[in-house]
């Protein structure tokens, strides 16, 4: 079955959706035949596993332990992600061993989905509260 861009975004969109609502699906075994999406950490993947009901293939790059800050992609990874009908990625640089290869993916035509778009966040010293003072003892 062959899913279109905008289908593949949609479904990636669902999926988040359903995170954030603490929806989930019965588990099943994958469907090797399904489109495949390719997600960077292991927890990303158990969620679009779990959601998508076995209707993906979910393949997951960095293994449990990683340090998603200096994980590298091998090879046969980015060629991984280049057959993909999606990326999904936690964004926010959280991946910044592999911003070049995420960036070219999307440049090649992968749907690349940051989970972080929609989520707001708080930028390190940003402070705003003004009791830096109390914490300095």
């Amino acid at each position: 079955m062959m899913f279109s861009r905008r289908a593949m975004t949609l479904l990636v969109a669902m999926v988040m959706i359903g995170t954030a609502c603490g929806s989930g699906a019965a588990e099943s075994a994958p469907d090797q035949d399904g489109p495949t999406v390719v997600v960077t950490t292991n927890i990303l993947g158990d969620v679009v596993e779990n959601l998508s009901g076995g209707q993906l293939h979910v393949v997951t790059l960095m293994p449990t332990g990683a340090d998603p800050h200096d994980f590298q992609a091998s090879a046969q990874q980015v060629a991984e992600i280049g057959a993909s009908a999606a990326l999904i990625v936690n964004g926010g640089g959280f991946e910044e061993g592999m911003l070049d290869v995420i960036d070219a993916a999307e440049r090649d035509g992968v749907v690349v989905h940051d989970a972080l778009v929609g989520v707001p966040t708080i930028e390190f010293g940003a402070g705003g509260h003004g009791d830096e003072d109390e914490h300095s003892d």
